[in-house]
């Protein structure tokens, strides 16, 4: 199934609990509420807690990567990054069944 993506969090958390994709990306940066704060929301909820998140960010802070994965991410990209880094990290999170 292919969600678009939400133009903020709060629409995004919406969209994850309706619609039930197999993977989420994540940025930190939104307007709103931050992507920590989301991502601490989607691993609480019972309808969202078990789906993949990759959070993106395009800050240079190597603090993030550590707070994302204390926080429940299953993956951390830096901004910019390649098509084929975007498929490859799809890849380890998805097995061959588009089952996480």
């Amino acid at each position: 199934m292919l969600v678009g993506p939400a133009d903020d969090a709060e629409r995004g958390i919406e969209l994850a609990r309706s619609e039930r994709p197999e993977l989420i990306f994540l940025d930190i940066v939104l307007p709103g509420m931050n992507g920590f704060t989301a991502l601490r929301m989607l691993r609480r909820d019972p309808l969202t807690k078990d789906i993949p998140v990759i959070m993106i960010s395009g800050n240079e802070q190597a603090t993030e990567e550590f707070y994302v994965h204390r926080i429940g991410a299953d993956d951390f990209m830096k901004k910019p990054f390649s098509r084929a880094e975007v498929f490859a990290r799809i890849e380890r999170l998805l097995d061959e069944n588009r089952v996480p």
